[in-house]
């Protein structure tokens, strides 16, 4: 759902008349959906939207009836009409939205009667005088206009602590008034006047004048403070370090007390920032009770801190016995998430981008990943994602455009099944079930992606490390049990692991890195690693013109993840270092010759002869 309540608001928009993408399409699907409980084929036209169900529901029902009134009050409310049906109208939508039975607190019950009674206003007082239609706007306007007339004179005299706009005090006595924002040209008001207006050329007693209206209320505040009077005001540019004067009434006083009462220092500088250093120290002025505020404070006058990582030290993890093989998994796609959600339970999950308010024009990003695995899956099971499926489901390019891109990207997703087809991996079977001990670790799980003659792993990409990494660790642990081959495709190419690529005690070390990234985040550097020996690999090639080192390139590649933020955990973890030397040191160099470059110069030896 993206914008538009029908098929024929857009059309009364002179816009396509598509019903993709509307309020009306998306309800209807989850109504169909609740109704049959499926979302295989299309039923009465609509395409089903499942898992709605149990308290799910009444959700449903809740939203649906939310937008019918939303939907009949647009297309009434944009007519005319006396102010007598304007003023019945406004009460029936009132009491629809807040019907007396949700109402409980007492505050909301007054502000719905505050309400009603503007809606009468309109009805009783007004329409006497003006018994013509008019359109929702002047009603808007006015509406707007009585709120904030009302919301003038709130806040005042509620309660112990009153904040409020600045009104006529009638001499009502204070302990502490603060005036806050008495700055030069703010107060008091100047009186404009338009260049037509001859009563503003000629000015006479008793003329209202909106400037003295305002120094009278002020000195209305100073006769009703008893104790302390606190006034704030901007006095000095945040950009150009300039003083900038207060108000012309705040000098005023400022020159009364001073020749007639003898005082001085009334004015307090306070610093621009909370945590200066000025409000820690013996100054009875200037005060915070900020620990946060404190402990910057101290930071600043100990001198500019060293540039570090987030995280400093190890915690104390330990060395498990028992391995989900799962974990090990996830850890090698991503360690230092890892790290943080297993060994500090935190999860950064990203912020995600606001919902989109138009039609999709194209397919990207995540949206476009399961996309096309849903595809493929489809092609492999000898089903085809129809078009008509995807504008039911407010998944794909509307219009002519729409149609070419479906048959474009078909076209690649068929030779993609293909690819994965001519493996001949034989018939899809269930998981494996792993129970291996490897060294004083047991290792246990279930291993999916199996097929009756090999692995089969794929994804609709460009080939990244921990899709290497993954695939070499699957291949690792499927034959300890016995020999066994696996496949990894990807949108570039394809890679085949063999038995005979494995040395020996790949997988020890493999669990050896995992143990240790329980404890530290540094452990392991996946997409660093990888560049690392696709670059190591060309260097060895004797034909290649590269002569950039393998290090550089894993340092580049770790560098650009950080300041991207791909992954916001990196970001977390290592924003405020200079560089990443520290990081990828010589036990990083060791990994990546040592578990990881002899595998993938085994897989990839087709690509000897590229010169890169």
């Amino acid at each position: 759902i993206r914008w538009g309540k029908s098929a024929a608001h857009k059309k009364e928009l002179n816009l396509p008349e598509s019903a993709e993408n509307t309020w009306q399409a998306g309800l209807e699907r989850l109504l169909m959906g609740y109704a049959v409980g499926t979302e295989d084929d299309f039923f009465a036209g609509i395409f089903p939207y499942r898992d709605i169900e149990g308290s799910s529901a009444l959700a449903l029902g809740g939203l649906h009836d939310f937008l019918q009134l939303l939907f009949t009050a647009s297309s009434k409310l944009a007519k005319s009409y006396t102010l007598q049906e304007w003023a019945k109208h406004l009460l029936d939508y009132a009491e629809l939205l807040f019907p007396a039975e949700s109402i409980e607190a007492a505050a909301q019950q007054a502000e719905k009667l505050q309400m009603n009674e503007i809606f009468l206003q309109l009805s009783e007082e007004f329409a006497a005088v003006h018994n013509q239609p008019v359109p929702l706007a002047v009603i808007l306007a006015w509406l707007e206009g009585r709120v904030e007339e009302i919301k003038s004179s709130n806040g005042f005299l509620r309660g112990q602590l009153t904040f409020c706009s600045m009104l006529p005090m009638r001499s009502i006595p204070f302990k502490v008034i603060a005036l806050l924002g008495m700055n030069e040209g703010e107060f008091p008001h100047i009186d404009h006047h338009l260049t037509f207006d001859l009563l503003g050329r000629d000015f006479q007693p008793g003329d209202r004048s909106r400037r003295a209206d305002d120094r009278y209320q002020f000195l209305e505040i100073l006769l009703s403070v008893r104790q302390q009077v606190i006034i704030t005001y901007i006095g000095q540019s945040i950009s150009e370090n300039e003083t900038i004067p207060a108000s012309v009434v705040i000098h005023e006083l400022l020159d009364i007390m001073q020749v007639h009462y003898q005082l001085d220092n009334l004015i307090i500088k306070h610093p621009l920032q909370s945590f200066s250093p000025r409000y820690f120290i013996a100054d009875p002025d200037l005060l915070s009770y900020s620990q946060t505020n404190f402990a910057t404070a101290q930071a600043l006058r100990e001198g500019e801190a060293e540039n570090k990582s987030w995280w400093q030290g190890q915690i104390k993890a330990e060395q498990q016995e028992l391995i989900e093989i799962q974990d090990l998994l996830r850890f090698y796609r991503h360690p230092q998430k890892y790290f943080l959600q297993q060994g500090l339970n935190i999860r950064l999950e990203g912020i995600g981008g606001d919902e989109q308010e138009h039609e999709p024009f194209s397919i990207q990003g995540m949206d476009s990943y399961l996309l096309n695995h849903q595809w493929i899956e489809a092609k492999l099971q000898k089903r085809n994602l129809s078009l008509a499926k995807l504008k039911a489901q407010g998944r794909w390019i509307l219009a002519e455009l729409g149609v070419i891109k479906f048959n474009s990207q078909e076209q690649e997703i068929d030779k993609f099944v293909e690819k994965i087809e001519s493996k001949q991996a034989g018939l899809s079977t269930d998981p494996v079930a792993i129970d291996l001990s490897v060294g004083s670790v047991r290792l246990v799980g279930t291993i999916a992606d199996q097929y009756s003659q090999a692995s089969l792993i794929y994804r609709y990409s460009a080939l990244k490390g921990k899709d290497f990494i993954a695939a070499w660790l699957q291949h690792l642990i499927l034959n300890r049990q016995a020999a066994h081959v696996t496949h990894l495709i990807n949108v570039d190419d394809y890679f085949t692991f063999l038995p005979e690529h494995i040395n020996g005690d790949e997988l020890e070390q493999f669990i050896a890195y995992y143990q240790q990234g329980q404890s530290q985040p540094d452990a392991f550097f996946t997409e660093a690693a990888f560049a690392y020996i696709k670059q190591q690999q060309a260097l060895n090639n004797p034909k290649s013109r590269s002569s950039v080192p393998a290090l550089v390139k894993a340092q580049e590649a770790l560098i650009h993840a950080i300041q991207q933020a791909y992954e916001p955990e990196l970001q977390l973890l290592y924003q405020n270092i200079e560089t990443v030397d520290g990081l990828l040191n010589s036990e990083f160099e060791d990994y990546c010759n040592n578990l990881l470059l002899p595998a993938w110069e085994a897989v990839s030896v087709r690509f000897q002869d590229v010169i890169p």
